[in-house]
């Protein structure tokens, strides 16, 4: 849950200082100068895209999670051990922080598109199918 919140507060920060520089290049206190710009733009759409994915990721993980508490409650703690869910966290931070990397460099790509969104019907029906 810690790992959900933590995305999405990334999210709402990046998109706050994203509607702040374009309202400041509006107002014209903010000057665009090249690629600069363009890379910070890089940086904060990386940030939103790893925050998507991670937030769609750490709903799975809880999904899965509450699966395993309610179905294995007697072997609950063998199965979910410390190392095993730190494991997961860095797998999925590390997921979503590559994942971003090539969403933003490659978004062009028709593969990777595709790729984002089967990830997401398929972590959807996985999600519903756990809870039903």
């Amino acid at each position: 849950i810690c790992s959900l919140a933590a995305f999405n507060t990334i999210a709402s920060l990046t998109k706050t200082w994203e509607n702040l520089m374009i309202v400041f290049s509006d107002v014209g206190h903010l000057e665009k100068k090249g690629s600069s710009e363009k890379n910070l733009d890089d940086v904060m759409d990386s940030l939103l895209c790893m925050s998507f994915v991670g937030s769609i990721s750490s709903f799975l993980a809880i999904a899965m999670e509450r699966y395993i508490t309610i179905f294995y409650a007697l072997r609950y703690h063998n199965i979910m051990t410390m190392r095993r869910t730190g494991a997961i966290l860095g797998v999925i931070w590390t997921t979503c922080g590559v994942s971003a990397v090539l969403m933003v460099r490659f978004f062009d790509s028709k593969f990777i598109m595709i790729c984002f969104v089967v990830f997401f019907v398929l972590s959807l029906a996985i999600i519903c199918f756990l809870y039903v």
